[in-house]
């Protein structure tokens, strides 16, 4: 009884046809929950692209009960304009939140002498708190857009989906690649795989990451995702006393083998303990007086 007092003070029916097209929308940019546990909250923003002379709007938003609630709602000014205000109705909210059935009401009008609102922008802000990690469609129902003259204006709905997603990042030192790499995001309970591949005259040496397996030779995969991850692959280079293994063996490296036995930190460096050159997979004086040599053109291999 509500919705239909509600939508016969915001459409005065006239056999008048707008041939413009509004589109009302679920922006989807914060529709991809990141890394959130149940009990935990996001918003997501209805708004409307296109609009011309919008004096009044009603629409239901329809989800799952049993994976996400609406915790509240914010209804925007977007229909404020000079020379209009927005009106309540006495004894009417301008939005009802049913968690049991899962649907949301939503109205909102304005009355006054000018022009209705133009352009795009939200509608409506709503907060939903999770109950369950699962993907749910959030579905725009009983859309009705209104002009200034009462009008009911053509309208086409987009829905939307909640998608619960995990981050895994994925990087790599120079010397090879990783695809993909950056941020990826990964279904609660998905996978995801890499492949690593070096460059001519490197090799994999060191892959920081936890919960994942190698599945062949440079494929690592993350299986039944249920946290964030991050993977990060070091490469170094082929060449002996390539300690930095930026592919030369110059004063760099013997700097930063020095650094190493005196103990002295090296913060971030990356350091190719496999470029030794004795085969006891340190960095000693050994290193030092082979670098320096070479560097010296004293020794040729």
């Amino acid at each position: 009884m509500k919705k239909s007092l509600i939508f016969a003070v915001i459409s005065f029916v006239l056999l008048l046809i707008i041939p413009s097209a509004h589109a009302l929308l679920i922006k989807t940019d914060s529709a991809v929950i990141n890394s959130l546990d149940a009990g935990s909250s996001f918003t997501l923003n209805v708004g409307i692209q296109d609009a011309a002379d919008l004096a009044g709007f009603q629409f239901e938003l329809v989800y799952n009960s049993d994976i996400v609630s609406v915790s509240s709602v914010v209804l925007s000014n977007f229909l404020e304009t000079p020379g209009r205000i927005i009106v309540k109705i006495a004894g009417i909210s301008e939005y009802e939140i049913d968690n049991d059935a899962g649907r949301l009401s939503c109205n909102r009008m304005t009355q006054g002498s000018g022009a209705g609102a133009d352009g795009s922008g939200t509608l409506a802000a709503i907060t939903f708190q999770i109950k369950k990690w699962e993907d749910d469609f959030l579905n725009l129902e009983n859309v009705h857009l209104t002009d200034t003259k009462g009008a009911e204006l053509p309208v086409s709905a987009t829905d939307s989906e909640i998608r619960p997603r995990y981050h895994i990042s994925a990087s790599a030192t120079a010397g090879g690649s990783i695809v993909p790499s950056g941020d990826m995001l990964v279904k609660s309970g998905g996978s995801q795989e890499f492949i690593v591949t070096p460059a001519p005259n490197y090799h994999i040496t060191n892959v920081t990451a936890v919960g994942y397996s190698e599945i062949a030779k440079g494929i690592y995969r993350f299986e039944h995702v249920v946290s964030n991850h991050t993977i990060h692959i070091e490469f170094c280079s082929d060449v002996p006393g390539d300690i930095n293994g930026d592919a030369a063996v110059d004063l760099s490296d013997a700097i930063l083998a020095l650094r190493i036995l005196s103990g002295i930190d090296t913060g971030k460096q990356m350091i190719c303990s496999d470029a030794d050159i004795n085969g006891d997979g340190r960095i000693g004086i050994e290193e030092v007086v082979y670098i320096l040599q070479k560097v010296s053109y004293r020794r040729v291999d």
